[in-house]
Formats: C-alpha cells, sequence, structure tokens
C-alpha cells in the first residue's frame, strides 16, 4: 500500500467518523436536554433560578445553543437580577459527551441588569457571605467569566441605592 492511499484512507475514515459523531449528536441532543442541562449546571453555581423561554440547538459547522428571554433571578427569587432577549453559546463538543457544558463563546443581546442594595448594606450582586466559598460562587456576573470570549451587545445597567 502507498503512501498516497493509506493518506486517503485516512481521511475517509475521519469523514466517516466526524459524520458519525454529527448523526450521534443530531439524534441523541434535543434543545430542550441542552437547556435544562445548561440551567441545572449554572443554577447550581450561581445559586439563582435562571428561566428561559425558548431554546434553539445548532450541530454543524458547530455545536450553538440559543436561548431566549432569559431571565436570572435574585437571591430571593421574587425579584429579577438580569434580563437579556438572547444568549447566544458556543459549546465545545468532548466535554457534552461527559454531561458537561463547557463553552467557548457567549454573546448576550440587550442584557438589562438591576443592582440593588437593600437595607443592611448588601448588594444583589453578593451572596451571603459563607465561609470556604470563593468569591464568584453565588455572583450572578460569575456567568460570564465561563466563556472563553463573551460579547454583550447593547446592554443597560440601573442601581437601585
Amino acid at each position: 500500500m502507498t503512501r498516497r492511499s493509506r493518506t486517503l484512507i485516512f481521511i475517509l475514515l475521519s469523514l466517516l467518523l466526524i459524520g458519525g459523531i454529527v448523526v450521534a449528536f443530531t439524534s441523541l441532543y434535543d434543545p430542550d436536554y441542552l437547556k435544562t442541562l445548561f440551567l441545572a449546571q449554572v443554577e447550581r453555581q450561581l445559586g439563582r433560578k435562571i428561566e428561559v423561554g425558548e431554546a434553539r440547538l445548532e450541530i454543524f459547522p458547530r455545536i450553538r445553543l440559543e436561548l431566549s428571554q432569559v431571565v436570572i433571578r435574585d437571591l430571593d427569587s421574587s425579584q429579577v437580577f438580569l434580563t437579556a432577549d438572547r444568549f447566544d453559546l458556543v459549546l465545545r463538543a468532548i466535554p457534552l459527551l461527559r454531561q458537561r457544558v463547557v463553552g467557548k463563546h457567549l454573546t448576550v443581546e440587550r442584557p438589562k441588569v438591576l443592582l440593588r442594595r437593600n437595607q443592611e448594606g448588601q448588594w444583589n450582586v453578593l451572596p451571603p457571605a459563607s465561609p470556604g466559598a470563593s468569591p464568584s460562587e453565588g455572583n450572578p456576573l460569575s456567568l460570564f467569566l465561563l466563556f472563553n470570549e463573551t460579547v454583550l451587545v447593547n446592554g443597560e445597567v440601573t442601581v437601585v441605592d
């Protein structure tokens, strides 16, 4: 077997493997499943309730999860901390096979953040102090740090003191 024919066979096998992975992703993962998985992991990390209107999944050319009408609640969950028209997440493929959501890129369109300080002087962006907790734990803005690249488009911040 010549070097050229081995290279051709290798390329064909690689294409078949990639095609099989794409077919497996489309049959195994639907937008609602990925939405639930993503929201459960983020809610656990932030300690806040997250609501999403609609989810759309794209597999090719990259794995993309688009969430619309996103709402992140305050710690007491009767107040809203952040709303956004759309979250566009580009996800890594290999961690999804292990039921983990790891992002590459996040675009947030028209986010509106409401920073509020209560009567005790505690801001709603900070979690209640707990020993041994990392500074980002419970902080809803740490969501943006989970991605290599985050883009915010047409945002608005309101401060209530």
